[in-house]
């Protein structure tokens, strides 16, 4: 009972990493039922068919109930089951995205730092299947990490990969499949080159760990300091977010923005629109004080449906990652069919990374804030081994 707990409660921390991860629960569950009625997994002879079954069901039963009061909540509160991020990414399901996400994953998971644990994954797969090919049986609590990572793969490729640094979309299933690894590394260490080779594993482990944080981590040393603080009253979060690159850029962006749109609410503009494909630590700051007062006009689509749900933008393409096709030239281009269609109206404020500004200023907007620059010496702080551009600014109609 103690173990079927304790992996119900692994089993939810799994599903709960992920916004789809449900999706992953529901699919996971189907698998082992039709799994459990073929009679793959080992069976105490002692109990009846009902109970070995009920037995085998009770964890992702249980994660299962805990996935249904998310969904219920996501219902209640926002009118949908899955994030709009989600819904983006699964409704551009085509051959272009399934290359993307796969060539995303290959890259993601043959990388030095988690190429080690793939060689234990798939060594513990094939003793798993090589288990249930001799004795017909297997354990369900060896079945089920492999079988949650192995979706997490699939929904990796469906999804057509990301464009943020560091395999992120991997990294929530690195526990599930590191879970899944303790029997075999069980077995290796019983052996003298097992142990070798899982000294060899952990040498290359630390070693692309380490390359990592000097060629591509977008975090800064931890033992840096002299560093602004961010808005958080909270020691912690000013800390994590203060070590990160891309909020470290954009920390004093911020109250710069935030006066801009403080001019625009002087001046009779209320709600203020303002428009983006920077939806993340900028207007999660704002919106800590002004929550209602701005609209956020995402060009990406990605964490808002104004565009999505809105016929003539609906035609525009997604690429495999998502993204909506809607730049500044597209969106002058069609605005009066978005406004008489669906009372879309122009913003009062662009704030875009560096790269956008002159196709900007050609629609219409004035420039008023301009930050440049990169932020030096990320990881380990090797200097001049990697950066990250703080290139950014602000127009105003």
């Amino acid at each position: 009972h103690a173990a079927i707990l304790w992996l119900a409660v692994a089993t939810v921390l799994a599903f709960l990493l992920r916004p789809e991860a449900p999706i992953l629960g529901a699919a996971v569950t189907a698998v082992l039922g039709v799994l459990s009625m073929l009679g793959v997994f080992a069976n105490h002879p002692k109990k009846g068919i009902a109970k070995n079954i009920s037995s085998n069901f009770l964890p992702l039963a249980i994660s299962l109930l805990v996935m249904a009061v998310l969904f219920s909540y996501r219902w209640m509160t926002f009118g949908a089951l899955v994030p709009q991020p989600v819904a983006a990414k699964v409704g551009m399901l085509n051959w272009a995205g399934l290359v993307e996400g796969a060539v995303y994953l290959g890259t993601a998971v043959f990388s030095a730092p988690a190429g080690p644990l793939l060689v234990l994954f798939v060594l513990g797969l094939i003793r798993v299947l090589r288990q249930y090919f001799r004795h017909q049986r297997a354990r369900v609590e060896e079945f089920v990490p492999f079988l949650i990572a192995l979706g997490g793969f699939g929904f990796i490729v469906a999804s057509g990969g990301d464009w943020m640094e560091g395999g992120r979309f991997l990294v929530p299933y690195l526990p599930v499949m590191a879970f899944a690894c303790l029997p075999i590394v069980r077995i290796l260490l019983r052996s003298t080159a097992g142990r070798g080779l899982v000294l060899v594993l952990l040498v290359v482990q630390v070693w692309g760990g380490a390359q990592f944080l000097i060629m591509d981590s977008t975090s800064l040393p931890a033992w840096k300091g002299n560093l602004p603080k961010s808005a958080s009253p909270v020691d912690l979060e000013n800390w994590l977010v203060m070590h990160n690159a891309p909020h470290l850029r954009d920390v004093e962006f911020v109250p710069l923005l935030d006066r801009w749109i403080e001019k625009s609410i002087a001046a009779g503009n209320t709600p203020v629109r303002v428009m983006s494909a920077q939806m993340g630590y900028v207007p999660y700051s704002i919106n800590q004080t002004r929550f209602g007062s701005v609209i956020w006009m995402d060009r990406y689509s990605l964490v808002d449906d104004t565009f999505t749900k809105c016929p003539p933008a609906a035609e525009f393409e997604r690429n495999s990652r998502g993204w909506l096709r809607i730049n500044y030239n597209t969106f002058e281009k069609n605005f009066k069919a978005l406004h008489t269609k669906c009372g879309i109206q122009q913003p009062e404020i662009v704030f875009e990374l560096g790269n956008l500004q002159g196709q900007v200023e050609d629609n219409g907007f004035t420039t008023v804030y301009v930050e440049t620059g990169s932020i030096q010496d990320l990881g380990f702080g090797v200097e001049g081994a990697h950066s990250f551009s703080a290139h950014q600014f602000i127009a105003v109609r």
